[in-house]
C-alpha cells in the first residue's frame, strides 16, 4: 500500500530507451517496465520520431489501420505499470518510426 506521502514524491527517471517501430508491433522492454531492482515504473514518456505510428495500450496488436494514431514529433504519456507492460505500436505508413522514451518511477 502506498502511503500519502510515497504519493507525494515526484516521479524519478529511471530507464531510457530507443525502440524501432516496423511492421509487426512492439512494445517496451520488459526489463525497463520491470527492472531488476524490482521497483517498476509508474510512467513513460513516449516521444514519436521520423514516421507515424498506431499504438494500443490493452495488450492487443494495433495494426497500420487500427490503433490510436500519433504522427511524428508527438508524445505519448503513459500512465501505470499495466499500461506500459501492455502497450504495443506499428508504423501506420511506409517508412520505421523511432519510439524514444523515458521511463518513471
Amino acid at each position: 500500500m502506498t502511503t500519502q506521502a510515497e504519493a507525494a514524491q515526484p516521479l524519478v527517471c529511471c530507464g531510457f530507451e530507443t525502440i524501432t517501430v516496423s511492421t509487426t508491433s512492439v512494445g517496451l522492454t520488459a526489463s525497463k517496465v520491470y527492472p531488476s531492482d524490482g521497483i517498476a515504473a509508474k510512467e513513460a514518456v513516449v516521444s514519436v520520431e521520423n514516421a507515424s505510428i498506431r499504438y494500443r495500450a490493452d495488450g492487443t496488436d494495433p495494426t497500420s489501420a487500427v490503433g490510436h494514431p500519433v504522427g511524428s514529433g508527438q508524445e505519448i504519456v503513459l500512465t501505470g505499470t499495466a499500461n506500459l507492460a501492455a502497450f504495443k505500436a506499428i508504423r501506420s505508413g511506409a517508412a520505421d518510426a523511432t519510439l524514444t522514451v523515458s521511463y518513471y518511477r
